[in-house]
């Protein structure tokens, strides 16, 4: 892992427990922070396309174990994460009052 990588594992890891903590934050900031941790995460996902593209590309080539388990506990973080951010917009009051 390079530095630059390890900082941004920094950033979406504190700004996803600071949004996580919404009793601490209070409600208004929760949803921000809930926001606001999709673009690094966007960013991260173009930022690795190419990894993306070779890992879940068909191959006869045996993958190594770990880069095995990454491919699917990355794809299982994406599809938990849209439905929990979609969600998130919907019911949001502080964010998007005009959508609740």
């Amino acid at each position: 892992m390079t530095w630059r990588n390890g900082r941004l594992y920094l950033v979406l890891f504190v700004t996803f427990m600071l949004a996580g903590a919404s009793t601490t934050t209070g409600i208004p900031l929760h949803e921000w922070l809930g926001l606001v941790i999709f673009a690094p995460l966007f960013f991260h996902v173009i930022w690795r396309w190419k990894w993306v593209v070779r890992v879940f590309k068909p191959s006869n080539r045996k993958r190594p174990g770990q880069t095995t388990f990454a491919k699917w506990f990355n794809l299982a973080l994406f599809f938990t994460m849209l439905p929990i951010g979609g969600s998130g917009l919907m019911i949001s009051g502080a964010l998007l009052p005009l959508l609740s």
